[in-house]
């Protein structure tokens, strides 16, 4: 990263001003206010479905964590009218045990919508910032926080997706409760292939994860027979 702007100082004095300030807390009636649920957050398939159709999603933030693929890629509701066909591409990392991610929703009409997630260790009232190398930062505002992440959303992002097709590092940037800048760095060599490709069916998805359960099944067997030959040797 460069140098501090006057934008860049902005952001961090904020959020250094707000811990000096009286803690931050989230009351449940907030967040039953922002129409958001703690079962509305995450990274699944079933969630994005839901998000591509109603702009909402659904599940917890832990199975989003689980689920979340640390290469790009993309999924789509099955639709092969243009008109009807949505699709989401995500990608997620883990940093000294904490997760970040993110997920570029492409509705089947209008632009589309970045929503990211971070850690819970974040202050809310500053937003998070996305980073597309040394284009100018977006800033994201959080709609919620489940027991496992926040997840903020940026929409009306063409713009912001255009740059990731050439672009080489996404930046989602977040300042802790102590005041710190925290960053997670996404690479995006593949990205423009993945979000321009077909993208994978809730069918071929499910199929591709019944192969991958009977292979890890298959596997911890065989683990198990090989011990219990070792034993009986012995």
């Amino acid at each position: 990263m460069g140098g501090l702007g006057r934008a860049d100082l902005d952001w961090l004095f904020g959020g250094m001003k707000m811990v000096c300030g009286r803690q931050q807390q989230v009351s449940s009636r907030s967040l039953r206010h922002s129409g958001w649920s703690l079962r509305r957050a995450g990274w699944t398939l079933a969630i994005a479905l839901a998000a591509l159709s109603l702009g909402a999603p659904e599940s917890r933030a832990q199975l989003a964590q689980a689920s979340a693929p640390t290469v790009w890629e993309k999924s789509c509701n099955g639709a092969t009218a243009p008109a009807e066909r949505a699709c989401f591409t995500m990608r997620g990392i883990t940093k000294s045990e904490l997760f970040a991610g993110m997920m570029v929703i492409q509705p089947a009409a209008g632009e589309a919508l970045l929503r990211m997630t971070l850690p819970l260790n974040v202050q809310l009232k500053t937003g998070m910032r996305v980073l597309v190398d040394q284009h100018e930062p977006i800033v994201a505002s959080y709609v919620f926080c489940g027991k496992d992440g926040c997840i903020a959303d940026h929409t009306g992002a063409d713009a912001v997706v255009a740059q990731m097709k050439t672009g080489t590092s996404l930046t989602l940037q977040a300042i802790d409760l102590a005041g710190k800048v925290v960053e997670f760095v996404l690479p995006l060599a593949d990205f423009a292939k993945v979000v321009e490709s077909k993208g994978k069916t809730p069918e071929e998805q499910a199929k591709e994860f019944e192969q991958n359960l009977q292979r890890k099944a298959d596997e911890f067997r065989k683990k198990m027979e090989a011990e219990e030959k070792a034993k009986r040797k012995r």
